[in-house]
């Protein structure tokens, strides 16, 4: 069974003039339908003033009704679904919306309105559901008496044909994060001077500097692990037992030589 998530509709109202016909205006939408994906989409009618777009996956249905006395306005209505057949696809709820958006900013061009209606459903988006909001519409209150609708004139000429981006809107690419500034690691004014510290670093207690000088055992320790690490490291071995054997013989000269 097919489930429907919310719809969108826009109603439009027009205090003078007359609304072009609804074979013109579905025309137009359904052209650009097909210019976004080329698959066909289908149009049925129900009566002559109410049209039914489906298009891979998504439902457009569009109908009018002209004012029938002075005194009352036009309405034009649109409302965007979920198609019968969703083909793979799933439109949700926000998709709708935008699309709405999108045919309300095209109405706005060519079309302009004297008032617009934003209205939001769970039912099923088709001639039915237009029709319903149209006989809202039509019951609701009129204008004022001294405003009366007058000419028969087309609003606007629909001979262009709609830009895809009308139930389609192009995709852009969100803008780029702004890089955080980085530091430079030589920047003079990174580097924290000595005299820059409020207090001087204290000395290594008397205590940790005797305990720091090798005894004579230590020594012999040392030499006796690179001898022994010669067995399963040769160059290793032979080069730490040559450094412990230099650095004493040159502190030997040093305190000779004080």
């Amino acid at each position: 069974m097919h489930s429907q998530d919310h719809g969108a509709i826009v109603a439009f109202g027009y205090r003078s003039g007359e609304i072009p016909p609804v074979s013109a205006i579905a025309s137009r939408v359904r052209k650009a339908m097909q210019v976004a994906d080329d698959r066909p989409a289908a149009l049925s009618w129900e009566g002559q003033d109410i049209a039914v777009l489906d298009h891979v996956g998504v439902r457009v249905a569009i109908g009018r009704q002209n004012a029938t006395a002075e005194g009352f306005c036009s309405h034009l209505v649109m409302a965007v679904g979920n198609a019968p057949d969703m083909d793979g696809a799933r439109p949700n709820r926000k998709t709708h919306s935008k699309r709405a958006d999108r045919l309300a900013a095209w109405v706005e061009q060519t079309m302009p309105y004297d008032t617009v209606l934003r209205a939001e459903t769970p039912e099923d988006v088709d001639g039915k559901l237009v029709r319903s909001f149209l006989e809202l519409l039509e019951h609701a209150e009129g204008m004022a008496p001294d405003e009366k609708a007058v000419g028969t004139q087309p609003l606007v000429d629909l001979s262009s044909d709609a830009d895809a981006s009308v139930i389609d809107p192009p995709v852009v690419a969100p803008p780029a994060p702004k890089a955080k500034p980085v530091r430079d690691r030589f920047d003079p004014s990174g580097i924290i001077e000595l005299d820059d510290l409020a207090e001087p670093l204290p000395e290594s207690p008397q205590w940790l500097q005797d305990q720091a000088e090798p005894t004579e055992p230590l020594r012999l320790t040392v030499h006796t692990m690179a001898l022994s690490l010669m067995l399963y490291s040769a160059p290793l071995g032979a080069f730490l037992f040559t450094y412990s054997m230099l650095r004493d013989i040159t502190k030997k000269k040093d305190e000779e030589t004080a």
